[in-house]
């Protein structure tokens, strides 16, 4: 059974080094979610972006020219 696309474009692989320890510990955290680590791990990504734009969403504006925010220095 395939999965839901997650976005209009095809998604990218990234990758992310973590301690043994560090691992486990995602891991322990996606069992308990019933989510793979994969998952788990693009779900806290995805959260942790929109927490850290929100808190600086005075900084980033739209505009004509382009199809995402532009930084305003």
């Amino acid at each position: 059974m395939s999965r839901p696309a997650r976005a209009e474009a095809p998604s990218l692989p990234t990758t992310t080094r973590l301690s043994p320890a560090e691992h486990r510990r995602v891991a322990q955290a996606a069992a308990v979610n019933h989510q793979s680590v994969s998952q788990f791990s693009r779900d806290a990504l995805m959260d942790a972006a929109e927490e850290c734009l929100a808190e600086h969403r005075e900084a980033f504006r739209p505009t004509k020219l382009h199809t995402g925010p532009i930084l305003i220095s």
